[in-house]
């Protein structure tokens, strides 16, 4: 409904070329009360070339672009009038699992991926973020993340 993304200021960030829509549909859902769940699917993404947003390997523009949806969504969810505990929901399971997506991906400007690591062991610290990174990195990658070894 756009009266609904004109008055709550929803629209595709312009500095994020990956992930504008995950950042959208982070936006819609901290703005509404009103969620339905349909147990289908609707939208698929494929994997083309490397040339493709969404490919295995993320040029220097790309991976500054995965990261800035990140933290747009981030700053999202922490401007949101929420309960920390409703906050800490919206991290495990709108931010976290992205973070977890990319890093497994190569990187062309390794500061870009040790962000986005580094938030992830950030994310380690706290308990109830855990369970999400060990199913989101899988299990060898996690114990990999909790030695430190940044390139998973």
């Amino acid at each position: 409904n756009h009266d609904f993304l004109s008055k709550n200021n929803i629209n595709f960030p312009d500095e994020v070329i990956t992930g504008q829509d995950s950042v959208f549909l982070t936006h819609v859902m901290l703005c509404t009360d009103n969620i339905v769940l349909v147990n289908d699917t609707y939208y698929h993404y494929f994997q083309l070339n490397d040339g493709s947003l969404d490919s295995e390997f993320l040029s220097r523009r790309k991976s500054q672009s995965k990261l800035d949806m990140v933290k747009h969504k981030l700053r999202l969810i922490h401007n949101a009038n929420l309960t920390d505990e409703q906050k800490t929901e919206f991290i495990k399971y709108q931010v976290i699992p992205n973070i977890c997506y990319e890093i497994k991906k190569k990187f062309r400007y390794k500061p870009h991926k040790k962000q986005m690591f580094d938030m992830l062991r950030e994310y380690n610290k706290c308990p109830e973020y855990q369970q999400t990174l060990k199913q989101g990195l899988g299990g060898e990658r996690y114990k990999k993340m909790k030695i430190n070894k940044l390139y998973l």
